[in-house]
């Protein structure tokens, strides 16, 4: 015997009407916090967008990712730095990276300073929204995790250095060479070339033949 069949009609209403109560009070307190008491409320923005996650959703699925488009409107209606979700700004001021980047650069403790401003370094992962979106979830670059991180940055560290980048120089002139004559034997063809699957394969292997995908204009 189910053992929903054991609880009272009448119960099983109240259940449902308490749980659709706490749904609705749930929602309405996120509403609020993210409204009043979120440390971005002072950032301008669409309304939909400091709330919920739907504006992005629905610019970046639904429009087919017309985001980018809608930034620079967004940007002439609210200013250089407008909120785009509950959690994330845009940015569109070059003096302002200058400044932040100038801050560090002129701070001589740097190793001490960050932890106090953002807390202990494996507090301060990267944002899955930009990372664990690609597919690829446990490479150096997309891991979330900072000591994982840390294990593999360190096991790739010998293959950057100073010494092994002289090391590689023929080579990577060589693929240079490879991938400028390939873009020059196909100068007469008016169609668009794909320059980033042709730079991935620059980066991928010297013995992988280069493919210029082309598309019409």
């Amino acid at each position: 015997m189910e053992i929903i069949n054991l609880i009272p009609d009448t119960d099983l209403l109240f259940i449902g009407i308490i749980g659709i109560l706490g749904l609705i009070f749930g929602i309405v307190s996120l509403a609020i916090y993210r409204l009043r008491f979120n440390p971005l409320r002072h950032i301008p923005g669409p309304l939909l967008a400091r709330l919920t996650y739907g504006y992005q959703i629905y610019y970046d699925v639904f429009l087919g990712g017309a985001m980018p488009k809608q930034l620079s409107k967004l940007h002439q209606k609210y200013g250089p730095i407008v909120r785009i979700a509950p959690d994330r700004v845009h940015v569109n001021d070059p003096e302002f990276y200058k400044r932040f980047v100038n801050l560090f650069l002129k701070c001589t403790m740097i190793a001490e300073l960050i932890p106090r401003m953002f807390g202990p370094r494996e507090d301060f992962i990267k944002a899955k929204y930009y990372y664990g979106n690609l597919g690829i979830t446990e490479s150096v670059v997309t891991i979330q995790d900072v000591k994982a991180h840390r294990i593999l940055r360190n096991a790739l560290n010998p293959f950057f250095t100073p010494q092994a980048a002289l090391d590689q120089y023929p080579m990577i002139l060589e693929e240079i060479r490879k991938l400028l004559i390939a873009l020059r034997q196909g100068n007469d063809n008016p169609h668009l070339i794909d320059l980033q699957r042709s730079l991935g394969q620059l980066f991928v292997s010297s013995s992988f033949p280069y493919h210029l995908e082309r598309h019409a204009d």
